[in-house]
C-alpha cells in the first residue's frame, strides 16, 4: 500500500495544478525541452567499457562522483533492464572500496534474455525478480542488505506517478542519512511528453515539429513533489544536476 501521506499530497498537487519545478528558471526549461526533443535517443546510450546502459553520459559521471564521495556499501536499483547500470555500479563500488565488500541489489519485473547471465559476471550483484512496488519484493530487497551498511537507492522502473509513489513508500526509508535517493527520468513530464505515439516521437526527433504534450503530475516528478512535501529530510541536490544535461532534473534527492 502506498504511504497515505504521499498519496494525499500527490492528489492535492494534481487537483490544484501546482508545478513547483516548472516555475524554476522557465527559460532554462524551454531550452532543455527543445534540446531533449532533438537529442533524445542519441545521447542516452552510454558505453562503459562495453557495458551499455540507457543513461546520459553526464548522469553516469554524477553516479560515480556520488559513490566516491558518499561511499555507500549498497546500491538498490529498480529497473534492471539489460543490467548495464547494475554492473556499472558494481565496478565503481569495487574501485571505491578496494574490495568486494559491497552489494548492488537490482530489481526487474520483466527480465530480458541474457540478463541473468550478464549480472552473474559480478558476484556482488543480487538480482531480484518482481514488481519493485510489491511489498514482498521490497522485503526481499531489504533482506539482502547487511545490517549497518549505508544504502543509496535509484528508482528506474515503471515511470507512472502511482508506481513511483509505491516505490517511494517502500524504499525511501532504506536510504541512509547522507546518501542519495535518485528518482530517474523526471524529464518525462517536464521536458518531454512521455505520452507521444511513435510517429510523433519520430517527427520531433527529426526536427519536423510535433506536439510536445506532457502530463507533469502523472509522471515521476509529481511523485517527487509529493515526497518533498511529507518527508522534509529529503531535499533536492542541485549540485548533482550542475551539468544541466540530466535525465533526472530535480530527481537527485539527498537524505539529511
Amino acid at each position: 500500500m502506498t504511504d497515505p501521506r504521499l498519496k494525499a499530497a500527490w492528489e492535492r498537487l494534481r487537483a490544484t495544478g501546482e508545478r513547483r519545478f516548472e516555475r524554476e528558471d522557465p527559460e532554462l526549461h524551454l531550452h532543455m525541452r527543445h534540446l531533449y526533443a532533438r537529442t533524445l535517443g542519441r545521447t542516452n546510450s552510454v558505453n562503459w567499457f562495453r557495458i551499455g546502459a540507457m543513461q546520459a553520459p553526464s548522469d553516469y559521471l554524477m553516479y560515480a562522483e556520488l559513490v566516491e564521495r558518499e561511499r555507500p556499501r549498497v546500491v538498490v536499483e529498480t529497473g534492471t533492464a539489460g543490467g548495464g547500470s547494475a554492473r556499472f555500479f558494481a565496478e565503481v563500488l569495487e574501485r571505491v572500496h578496494g574490495s568486494r565488500d559491497f552489494r548492488v541489489v537490482t530489481v526487474e519485473r520483466y527480465p530480458t534474455p541474457g540478463m541473468a547471465e550478464f549480472l552473474s559476471g559480478h558476484p556482488c550483484v543480487v538480482s531480484v525478480i518482481g514488481d519493485s512496488a510489491d511489498p514482498a519484493v521490497a522485503a526481499e530487497v531489504a533482506a539482502a542488505i547487511p545490517a549497518g551498511w549505508p544504502v543509496a537507492v535509484t528508482l528506474d522502473s515503471d515511470h507512472s506517478a502511482e508506481h513511483v509513489l509505491g516505490e517511494l513508500s517502500r524504499y525511501a526509508d532504506l536510504v541512509s542519512p547522507g546518501q542519495h535517493l535518485i528518482v530517474q527520468d523526471t524529464y518525462l513530464g517536464l521536458w518531454w511528453g512521455g505520452n507521444l505515439d511513435g510517429e510523433q516521437q519520430r517527427a520531433v526527433l527529426e526536427g519536423r515539429g510535433g506536439d510536445l504534450r506532457y502530463d507533469y503530475h502523472a509522471l515521476p516528478l509529481g511523485a517527487v513533489e509529493a515526497l518533498l512535501e511529507v518527508r522534509p529530510e529529503f531535499t533536492v541536490d542541485y549540485d548533482a544536476q550542475r551539468w544541466l544535461v540530466t535525465q533526472h532534473p530535480y530527481g537527485w534527492l539527498r537524505r539529511a
